[in-house]
Order: C-alpha cells, then structure tokens, then sequence
C-alpha cells in the first residue's frame, strides 16, 4: 500500500492519489458516510468523514394489527431488549387510531393465548401514542420469547379480547 501514498512536504500529510481518491469517495457517499469532499492546494481531495454510532436492532419486535374478526384501522409497534442475565425485557409500544381506551397490554403465549406478563399502560386514553417498560421474565419465558411462542395483545373497552396484537420475532 506505501507505493500508493504521496506525501506533502509542507504540511506533512499523506494523500492517496486522486483516482483511488475519487472511487473512496463516491463509496463514501454512497454509504452515508462521507459529507465532504474538497481538493487542496496541490490539487489532491480532501475528504470530511461523519462517523456515527452504529445503529442497534431491537433484540425483538412485533407488527401490531387487527385481531382476527375485529373491524378496526388501529395498527402498532412493539420493540424490545433483552438482558439475558437478568431476563430484564426493556419495551416500547406504540399505537394509532384506536377504536377506545386500553384497558389493558399484555404479552400472551401462543400456546393457549394466556397472559404471561402484563406491560405498562400508563397512556391509556389516546387513540394514538407510546408506553415503555421493563418487565423481568424467568429462564422458561426467556426460552418460550426466544422460540417466537408470544404475541404483544393491546385490549380495549371497544375490543375486549383485543383490538391489535402481533407475534413478538427476532428482527431479520
């Protein structure tokens, strides 16, 4: 790679030939990462990076929907992290357009569709908004989460068995 590198005597830098340059460049700016170029006084190009932190994916994730035989346009979210230490499940959920007030979130197993946890529900009467949360679950519901075997169920005065739920998976 040093056959590559010219130096510049009065400022000490070192500069890649143009060409190699140029096609850095335009991957850079392709990328997202690269938010400048420039040339300088010997006619090399400068270039200004933006780094930014990494963007993390949720451990979990859930589409909200209409429950099956519920008439609604209400649609939602939920998202979670996992401390598989602790089996602490840090959560948000949001939603919009609502039929009525929830009475009540819970995560539900597949399996027979009892609650396994309820999750906070501190904004209740909006017909669109967010709760978070943080719930610890034992070994055996780190395990049946893991295993795609829960589903999110937001229940409403309107919608009592549920009015949107999602089966809670591993984002891709």
């Amino acid at each position: 790679m040093k056959q590559f590198l010219t130096e510049n005597s009065r400022s000490g830098r070192v500069f890649l030939p143009s060409l190699l340059i140029a096609v850095l460049a335009a991957f850079l700016a392709v990328s997202g990462a690269c938010n400048k170029t420039d040339s300088n006084e010997n006619g090399g190009l400068l270039l200004s990076l933006a780094l930014t932190q990494p963007q993390t994916k949720p451990d979990f994730v859930a589409t909200l929907r209409a429950v099956t035989g519920v008439t609604t346009t209400a649609q939602g979210s939920f998202s979670a992290n996992l401390n598989a230490t602790t089996g602490e499940l840090s959560y948000t959920y949001n939603w919009s357009g609502l039929s009525s007030d929830i009475t009540g979130v819970h995560i539900h197993t597949i399996l027979g569709g009892g609650v396994v946890v309820g999750l906070s529900s501190t904004n209740t009467a909006a017909a669109s908004g967010s709760n978070s949360g943080t719930v610890t679950l034992t070994a055996d519901q780190v395990t049946a989460l893991r295993a795609g075997n829960y589903y999110v169920n937001v229940h409403t005065a309107n919608n009592a068995a549920g009015e949107i739920s999602g089966a809670i998976t591993v984002p891709l």
